[in-house]
């Protein structure tokens, strides 16, 4: 039988591939140390270069150094030697510029002191004349004014002013302390007893039939001798005595009016406000508002003070609002919770309803809402917690925190707001009838413009909402005013 064998039977393959690889990778070995000693020779050229230009660039610096220094040390030796000199004439000129500035300033304050004296001599001598011309005139025209003040019937009219006037306020400054209306009622009195016994500190006697216009003839009165001033021309001592009987005439008018139309209202209520004329409510009671009290049916309106507006919002620091007229009528309604409430009734407001002052125990309801900072007191010359307000404005509580409304403000603010707001609408709406007429849940309701839902209430003809022109028209055609109108 044959025998096939292959053709590479006998040759070692093995053996002559890797003798062929080992040759080769030291072939490549021996390139790779032949390129890393020419890299290597490269370097050191490039450093033994490097060397060289730094020596030759250390060598400049050296000699740009050297020179700077010799430089320097000569310019400050030149300086030091040139310093002497250079003193010298600075303490010539400064002292030749101070010399030269004293004598400018002592010239200037003997110039200055020269001109003040001199206009300082003008000016009281112009005072002197001024002064003793005024006093000429001022008593000639008091002299001149005595005699309107004795003509008939106005000097027992400053005489019951003044008197009136000063026990009044002197009575409120006892009861109820400082208040600016009992100083002012106070000055009006005096003044006007001054007014009427002027003629007699000037002692002064004219005929009453005399004319005002005839001058006052001062007289010996107890032994004095008559007081005598400096003749004025008679056209200005004329017109000083008119004006200042004018003043006086004014004052006595105006003042008493003033002290009648804010005094008498108060002074009969406070008169009516004692056990012998008043009456007493007694009972269970709740805050209609904030100074207003239910009792039995019976509504009471705490005298003396004034609640915020039940609508009322009040400013506090931050720019932000605070309900104070519900705060106010929310105090109120917990001090009378539960307990028996005492009002003795002294006459009514303006609208009828009784007013009167109203305790728990002895605690006056009227008095906690202004301490609180809750309510406002009424100003006038009997009212009695003008001290309480001033010491709730001083702690800053209630609505003295922000910027303050008062009640009246707030409305006569929401009046011209309503006023503005009702023009504004009736040049909008069809035939000039700015009243919206709305139906809610078959319900009828007009509202009126100003108001919170005026701007979103849109008028539906076709489900039989209209306008009106005015609330008679809405409230004759059956509508009724909506709740938050």
């Amino acid at each position: 039988m044959i025998r096939w064998r292959r053709k590479t039977d006998g040759f070692e393959w093995h053996k002559h591939v890797r003798t062929t690889i080992r040759i080769r990778r030291e072939h490549r070995r021996q390139r790779i140390e032949e390129a890393r000693l020419l890299a290597l020779e490269g370097m050191k050229e490039a450093g033994r270069a490097g060397v060289a230009v730094g020596s030759s660039w250390l060598s400049f610096v050296d000699r740009l150094v050297r020179s700077a220094a010799y430089s320097l040390q000569s310019g400050v030796r030149r300086l030091i030697d040139g310093l002497p000199a250079v003193w010298e004439r600075v303490q010539f000129y400064t002292s030749r510029g101070l010399a030269a500035a004293w004598r400018v300033i002592r010239r200037s304050a003997e110039v200055g002191a020269y001109a003040l004296l001199r206009i300082s001599r003008a000016a009281v001598q112009t005072a002197g004349r001024g002064l003793s011309a005024s006093g000429a005139m001022l008593g000639t025209s008091l002299l001149r004014a005595c005699g309107p003040i004795q003509s008939r019937g106005v000097q027992p009219l400053l005489v019951l002013v003044g008197v009136i006037a000063t026990v009044a306020a002197l009575v409120r400054l006892v009861s109820a302390g400082f208040s600016a209306d009992a100083v002012l009622t106070l000055v009006i009195g005096l003044a006007s007893l001054l007014a009427a016994a002027l003629p007699r500190l000037l002692g002064v006697e004219i005929a009453r039939d005399d004319h005002w216009n005839a001058p006052a003839q001062p007289a010996l009165q107890r032994g004095r001798p008559a007081i005598s001033w400096p003749s004025i021309p008679m056209p200005s001592a004329r017109m000083m005595g008119g004006a200042a009987a004018i003043v006086l005439a004014v004052m006595a008018v105006v003042g008493g009016g003033w002290m009648i139309w804010q005094g008498a209202n108060q002074l009969v209520t406070a008169t009516a406000s004692t056990s012998l004329f008043s009456r007493t409510v007694t009972g269970r009671a709740e805050a209609v508002s904030g100074d207003i009290l239910r009792i039995n049916g019976t509504e009471v309106r705490l005298e003396g003070i004034e609640a915020p507006d039940p609508q009322q919002r009040c400013s506090i620091p931050g720019n932000r609002r605070w309900r104070c007229g519900v705060a106010a009528r929310t105090a109120l309604g917990q001090s009378v919770r539960g307990q028996t409430v005492t009002c003795r009734i002294s006459g009514s407001d303006d609208t009828g309803r009784d007013l009167g002052t109203c305790l728990v125990g002895d605690q006056d309801l009227a008095q906690g809402l202004v301490r609180a900072g809750l309510a406002f007191a009424e100003t006038g010359l009997f009212t009695k917690y003008d001290s309480d307000e001033e010491k709730a404005r001083e702690e800053k509580v209630g609505v003295w925190r922000g910027k303050v409304e008062r009640p009246s403000e707030y409305r006569a603010r929401i009046e011209r707001e309503m006023a503005a707001a009702w023009e504004a609408a009736k040049r909008r709406a069809p035939g000039g009838c700015p009243i919206k007429g709305r139906i809610v849940s078959g319900r009828k309701y007009y509202v009126l413009p100003g108001t919170v839902d005026y701007q979103r209430v849109r008028i539906r003809t076709r489900r039989g909402e209209r306008w009106f022109c005015s609330e008679e028209e809405a409230l004759a055609a059956g509508w009724k005013r909506s709740p938050r109108s």
